[in-house]
């Protein structure tokens, strides 16, 4: 049993990573052995989400105090909480991802902009490539241009190469 002091300071925790988050996504763990979920914890710790499990009624005094209007004490089972701090995607690509390997494990809904969303919304998220990836894409775009500049120079400089061997080996 948590003292009153302790329920504090795990909503606070709480709230504060909520107001940090970029997206957030309940899940249901009931059923999912400890170990797998402190594989998954460690895995989402790396893509800098967050992982919470407590009570529900702590859940929800932390989205209140987060400026958040919804309430977790619809939702099924034994409720967990990634918040995501990094970007967006993070967490529901995780998460969607462990629950296809898991069938215990069940994404519920999620938060994103402080809006609730549904499961179908956090797989369309967990869909999206995330930020180092368009990234990734935004820079092979920037840069296939100027590959094919410098590929054009000196295939240029390549063929008055040849043509210069050429007339080099016709003189001899």
């Amino acid at each position: 049993m948590l003292s009153r002091k302790q329920k504090k300071e795990i909503v606070k925790q709480i709230t504060e990573k909520l107001k940090d988050s970029k997206s957030v996504v309940f899940v249901d763990y009931s059923g999912t052995s400890v170990s797998k979920l402190n594989k998954l914890r460690k895995e989402l710790r790396h893509k800098e989400v967050v992982f919470k499990i407590t009570k529900k009624k702590l859940f929800d005094i932390a989205l209140r105090n987060a400026g958040i209007g919804i309430s977790t004490k619809e939702l099924e089972g034994q409720i967990g909480m990634a918040i995501s701090i990094k970007d967006e995607v993070s967490a529901a690509k995780t998460l969607i991802q462990f629950s296809k390997e898991n069938p215990k494990f069940k994404v519920l809904s999620g938060v994103l902009e402080k809006k609730l969303i549904t499961r179908d919304k956090v797989e369309q998220l967990a869909n999206l490539p995330t930020r180092e990836e368009l990234l990734a894409k935004l820079i092979a775009t920037i840069n296939a241009p100027l590959y094919a500049f410098v590929r054009m120079l000196s295939e240029n400089i390549s063929k008055l190469v040849r043509v210069l061997n050429a007339v080099g080996e016709i003189k001899r």
